[in-house]
């Protein structure tokens, strides 16, 4: 996000989608014009702020949206139009599996706790 009046208004109503939207990962760019080169390049960004939806590092297509007065609700549109099921449960194996992760290192931690 690159401040501009429509980005500093958007800010604060994109961060309270955060806890909503679990399954989701918002990475959110502030830099000034020299510290946005290289992104605003690999991206395609000139105008800001700038939100966009990205699968696997790329743009699902259709979901770029671009410096307007209503960029979040033109986020949930999108949102709402491209997040499927698929991203829901990816997201639902990837807390088991970190859960379970948590858990067999817990277990190491206690055998070395008896082991001593």
């Amino acid at each position: 996000v690159l401040w501009s009046g429509t980005s500093v208004k958007a800010l604060p109503r994109v961060s309270e989608l955060v806890p909503t939207h679990p399954w989701i990962t918002f990475l959110i760019a502030k830099a000034d014009a020299r510290g946005v080169d290289r992104i605003a390049k690999q991206y395609g960004v000139d105008q800001f702020p700038t939100i966009m939806l990205l699968r696997g590092n790329k743009e699902v297509e259709g979901s770029r949206m671009v410096g307007s007065e209503r960029i979040v609700e033109k986020l949930l549109r999108v949102l709402a139009e491209n997040i499927t099921e698929a991203d829901r449960s990816a997201y639902v194996q990837l807390l088991v599996r970190q859960k379970e992760e948590a858990a067999q290192g817990q277990e190491v931690e206690e055998e070395e706790v008896v082991e001593e």
